[in-house]
Order: C-alpha cells, then structure tokens, then sequence
C-alpha cells in the first residue's frame, strides 16, 4: 500500500453517500486509508444510509488501520473524551479520535491530511499542526479535475447539507467558493 496522503472520517463518507456521489471522492482522494473506528462506523451507518457501500468503501480505502498498542488505547479516549465523547457512549468520536492519534503518532500517517466534516475533530486536528480538508474542499478538487462542472459542484453541496442528518456540510455562499 502506497503512504496514504488522506485519512477519511465516517461523516464524509456520509455526505458523499446522500447524494450517492462516493464515485467523485474516492475519484480524487485516491491515496487515502481509515481507521478501524471509522471502517465499523461506516457499516453501522450504511443501515440508515443504504447508498453508503461499506465494501466500495473498503476496496477503496484498504484495509482499517488499527490503533492497538498499548499506549494507543488511553491517548484515543482522551482526544475522544476532549471531542465530546462520553463514557456512557465508548464509540462516540472514536473515529475522529483514532484518526486523530493515528496522523500525530504513525510515521506513515505524519503528513496525511485529517478528511472530516466534524467541526470539533477539525478544530483539534489543526490545533495539532494536521492538516483537515472538507468536503468543500473535496468538491472544488474535484471540480478542478473535471470530476464534475459548474455549478453542479455547488449544488451537490447543497444537495449533502439538505441530506440525511446534515452531516457537517458548511455550504459556501455562492458558488465560487467551489467553482470559480
């Protein structure tokens, strides 16, 4: 497996699957992986999301990176824990948790860009020096590649907010935030 330049989180996966548009992303965020969390998030999600194909997602983001030594478990519930997550609810944020501690610790992860529409994951990741990428910006890559045009890009956009649960989409005013 290539060194993956992307981790993605469930609630973009989602957004892409609303629109049944999970072509445009892995099309563009082709070195991408998951963590085990999120690859689990992912197939509980796809039985209120059906367009969400735990196993395209699969065959496209490789196998669930773990986080299993030792000194992962405690790190991952405290930024778990510092997002929200309680411990009545242990799987709350433990995708974004585990991504997170993934791109801090794993050599292979160090310059990976965090994929997440999760405003609070965002913000802790930048906080860290990661870099984090939504599905704005998704939409304006693949506008740049040709994936889709003008104004669709924007519309889809709309289109994920309006979608199941507005999973994060921060829709830009206008379209040439997407596609100038």
């Amino acid at each position: 497996m290539n060194t993956p330049r992307y981790v993605v989180d469930n609630c973009t996966l989602i957004n892409f699957a609303v629109v049944d548009r999970l072509d445009l992303i892995s099309s563009v965020l082709v070195d991408a992986a998951w963590l085990a969390a999120v690859a689990f998030e992912t197939r509980r999600s796809a039985r209120y999301v059906p367009t969400l194909d735990h196993a395209a997602c699969r065959q496209w983001l490789g196998e669930p990176i773990e986080t299993d030594l030792p000194e992962d478990n405690a790190r991952v519930e405290t930024i778990r824990l510092a997002l929200g997550g309680t411990r009545r609810e242990p799987l709350r944020n433990l995708g974004e948790a585990q991504s997170i501690h993934a791109i801090l610790t794993r050599v292979e992860l160090a310059d990976a860009v965090f994929v997440t529409d999760d405003a609070s994951a965002a913000d802790m990741a930048r906080r860290n020096g990661i870099a984090v990428w939504t599905t704005v910006e998704i939409m304006r890559t693949c506008y740049d590649f040709g994936k889709i045009g003008c104004p669709d890009a924007f519309l889809l956009l709309r289109e994920m907010s309006d979608g199941h649960d507005r999973r994060g989409v921060r829709v830009p005013r206008d379209h040439t935030a997407v596609c100038p």
